[in-house]
């Protein structure tokens, strides 16, 4: 049954239920930090559910945050990633988007990870999450050195100790500010967990790994060949030359100076 659990793409299915809790018990102002939506609406419990968000303008407003990404500001394409640092499919696509897909296209795109872990089934993927954040705060590399080894080594990992203990290693390596990281990470402040809940469940997200690129949804953990075929779609869109045109541009012009 856990097995068949983990094979739904790790599915978030009474996650929002839990984020409800979270945002109930985190009553600081800060926790306020999710694209504005219209009116939610009453759950039985009495806490509010969002009304459905609308898509352009979450991805505009994310693109234009100062949340931590990677790839140019000014980029055509904006990728966001709903990721679970514990669920093994989230760690296949995290490799499959950095390390084989990223590197074709540069500063052609930006990525930003929204965190949606599921405590249900993994227990250390919210503090994760809430490290990640507490060291986005202080230094954006560390974040992505936190980021990348968590991702690539998950099955290490192990428990919340080691958790801290890649952070603070993070922090030293950038030369952070390790009293505050370290402040943040006793605390484990959740404002950017529940913000990633909120945004999940106005567009629709129930499982991950999810994301969007510019406004189409790509569900599960797929190829590179279908990513970048999504990311062209989207220059394509945006007025630009996909991949695969701008290869073989280059490439006839290379043909055409062999011949000469």
């Amino acid at each position: 049954m856990y097995s068949r659990y983990r094979i739904a793409l790790c599915a978030l299915l009474l996650i929002f239920a839990s984020a409800s809790v979270d945002a109930q018990k985190q009553t600081d102002a800060k926790e306020a930090t999710a694209p504005a939506v219209s009116s939610g609406t009453k759950q039985a419990d009495g806490s509010n559910v969002s009304a459905r968000m609308d898509l352009v303008e979450v991805m505009r407003s994310i693109a234009a945050s100062d949340e931590p990404f990677r790839g140019a500001r000014d980029a055509k394409v904006t990728i966001v990633f709903f990721d679970d640092y514990q669920c093994p499919y989230c760690e296949q696509m995290y490799k499959v988007l950095f390390n084989e897909v990223m590197p074709d296209y540069g500063n052609r795109v930006k990525v930003f990870l929204k965190d949606v872990p599921n405590s249900m089934i993994h227990p250390w993927a919210k503090r994760a999450a809430i490290n990640a954040r507490c060291l986005a705060a202080q230094d954006t590399e560390a974040y992505w050195d936190f980021t990348d080894q968590v991702h690539l080594d998950q099955r290490q990992i192990g428990n919340e100790a080691k958790l801290d203990e890649i952070a603070v290693d993070a922090a030293q390596r950038r030369n952070a500010d390790l009293t505050k990281v370290k402040a943040c990470l006793q605390e484990q402040p959740a404002a950017a967990v529940t913000e990633g809940y909120r945004v999940a469940h106005g567009l629709g997200i129930t499982a991950v790994p999810s994301m969007f690129v510019n406004e189409e949804k790509v569900f599960g953990s797929v190829t590179a060949k279908v990513l970048r075929e999504t990311i062209d779609r989207a220059l394509l869109k945006a007025g630009e030359m996909p991949l695969q045109s701008k290869q073989a541009s280059t490439l006839e012009g290379q043909d055409l100076l062999d011949t000469k």
